[in-house]
């Protein structure tokens, strides 16, 4: 079953107010996540439906197109 996710960079200022509201680590990816992610739009409740590895791929990639890294932001999931 293939899955497709349409998702942004974060600014540098979104970046840093997601992590001064979010202290713990699990609660600032999945903010992360919802805050990048485009298209489908992804409710809270959601993210607990998901398949175990989609949110930190997701994470991964919103990252790296925001400049934090990884090489390769084009993935199939």
């Amino acid at each position: 079953e293939d899955e497709f996710f349409i998702y942004r960079p974060l600014s540098r200022l979104e970046y840093k107010e997601l992590v001064a509201q979010y202290g713990d680590k699990e609660e600032l990816a999945e903010q992360i996540v919802l805050k990048g992610v485009l298209y489908p739009q992804i409710t809270p409740q959601q993210l607990n439906d998901m398949k175990a590895g989609i949110v930190p791929t997701l994470l991964e990639l919103i990252l790296s197109v925001s400049q934090f890294g990884v090489q390769n932001p084009v993935i199939k999931l």
